[in-house]
């Protein structure tokens, strides 16, 4: 395999999500959920020289889905929100160690 190849499978698996692709909430793993489009916004940033760059970031994942009740929704998520959808949630050990409720912030 090429050095150039190799870098464009590593690229194509960074970008993962796109259009079409099936995708679940890591909190609901078994709703899939379909890739409508990837929001990005555009800055222009100004490195260390004073050159101006251009960077575009993702700001949002719109996708569509079918609830339980075959209702048709569509919401706006994070990257790191979205996993593949069918793949397996790793469990996270420290999860029982958050309490259930958020603590109360009143003074005494």
């Amino acid at each position: 395999m090429s050095d150039k190849q190799s870098q464009i499978e590593q690229r194509d698996s960074k970008y993962w999500i796109k259009p079409g692709v099936p995708v679940a909430h890591r909190e609901f793993p078994e709703r899939k959920m379909i890739v409508d489009d990837i929001l990005k916004k555009t800055e222009v940033l100004i490195d260390e020289k004073g050159n101006k760059v251009p960077k575009t970031f993702t700001v949002g994942i719109e996708c569509h889905w079918f609830d339980k009740d075959g209702r048709y929704d569509r919401g706006r998520f994070l990257t790191m929100e979205l996993i593949p959808f069918g793949k397996k949630q790793k469990l996270n050990p420290q999860k029982d160690s958050f309490p259930k409720e958020i603590p109360s912030q009143e003074v005494s």
